[in-house]
């Protein structure tokens, strides 16, 4: 199944999607996060996705380096592990769930500021892309695919005024952001009983 949902932000506009798993319940078992794949802002998706995803998880949120078992796996998983590396991520960390993320960028084309042209007009945006999988370690298998892209697209022409343009970083984290709150909206409620 897969819902779309756009937002507009700075210039930039999201569109979040789930192709499986858009509603989890996020009451149970322990959840290790995986470093994110991502070039240049790693350390600060990473912190994003912490303090999201800890919100929705709390003391239930653990990093993948804080308790992995020294030597039985590696500090960072593979995005899309196989039936094996799951299991001995699930031996190496005693946790329920995987979470993984990706940022892509798409397409760059523009800087901090979108300008004029010196002839005609020209068509420019920065795309990006975050992608989210979560995998049941106790099964072995994905039960969450999601992905947010943002793109920020300008029509440049001789007589356009100076702009402010969302750069790809900017993008990859919002889009992750939105893509966790997402998941919060979404999440199965644990009736407790009286």
């Amino acid at each position: 199944m897969v819902t779309l949902a756009l937002a507009g932000c700075n210039g930039a506009k999201y569109a979040c999607a789930f192709d499986q798993g858009s509603s989890l319940d996020f009451s149970k078992g322990k959840w290790i996060l995986n470093k994110p794949f991502e070039e240049g802002i790693n350390a600060r998706m990473y912190g994003l996705a912490i303090k999201h995803f800890g919100v929705i998880l709390g003391d239930s949120l653990m990093e993948m380096h804080n308790v992995r078992s020294e030597g039985l796996i590696a500090s960072q998983s593979p995005f899309e592990p196989t039936k094996e590396e799951l299991e001995d991520i699930r031996i190496g960390t005693q946790c329920d769930y995987l979470i993984n993320i990706k940022g892509t960028v798409l397409k760059e084309e523009m800087s901090g500021f979108a300008g004029s042209t010196t002839y005609g007009s020209a068509e420019r945006s920065n795309t990006a892309k975050v992608d989210i999988r979560i995998y049941d370690l106790n099964n072995f298998e994905l039960v969450s695919s999601s992905f947010a892209i943002g793109k920020d697209k300008r029509t440049l022409t001789e007589d356009h005024d100076w702009s402010l343009v969302t750069g790809t970083k900017t993008i990859r984290l919002k889009g992750l952001s939105k893509l966790i709150r997402k998941y919060k909206k979404n999440q199965l409620k644990t009736l407790s009983k009286k």
